[in-house]
């Protein structure tokens, strides 16, 4: 049974999210909006109080995109500073995509004027498209933040 120094969470959600005024890619020639992505999220978390001012926190996620928006990238330049302007870009249009990970923090709470966290997280974001999988151009297998 867990004490007041664990706590346990789970929650899932669908959502929807249209586009925004500022993101139709008239540059690459989009001239209407997209449908609103649809998307599913389920989230397990776990958080433990170490005392002495630590706590560590683990986190499982999964975001599942029923119809997500089209988007264009530069094939052989992806961070240029105006990619629009770049003669390689190509469209991305995947039926679905997906993106889960795990995420695991250590925060330590020394004082009123001196805390720190570490946070590692592993993560896969992919595409399906044409009955295929790809990952994702920007996507980050490993991250360390401190």
């Amino acid at each position: 049974m867990p004490d007041r120094q664990t706590r346990l969470g789970a929650s899932w959600g669908r959502y929807y999210q249209a586009d925004d005024m500022l993101e139709l890619q008239v540059t690459d020639g989009v001239r209407e909006f997209s449908r609103a992505q649809q998307s599913q999220h389920s989230i397990l978390s776990y958080q433990q109080l170490l005392g002495q001012g630590f706590s560590i926190r683990a986190e499982l996620y999964r975001k599942e995109l029923v119809n997500p928006k089209a988007r264009y990238e530069n094939v052989f330049d992806p961070y240029v500073l105006f990619p629009e302007s770049h003669a390689d870009r190509v469209l991305i249009a995947p039926e679905s995509s997906r993106l889960e990970g795990v995420e695991i923090s250590v925060q330590h709470n020394a004082s009123e004027s001196f805390n720190w966290l570490a946070n590692y997280a592993y993560a896969k974001a992919v595409d399906n498209i044409d009955g295929e999988t790809f990952d994702r151009s920007w996507a980050q297998r490993h991250s360390l933040n401190i």
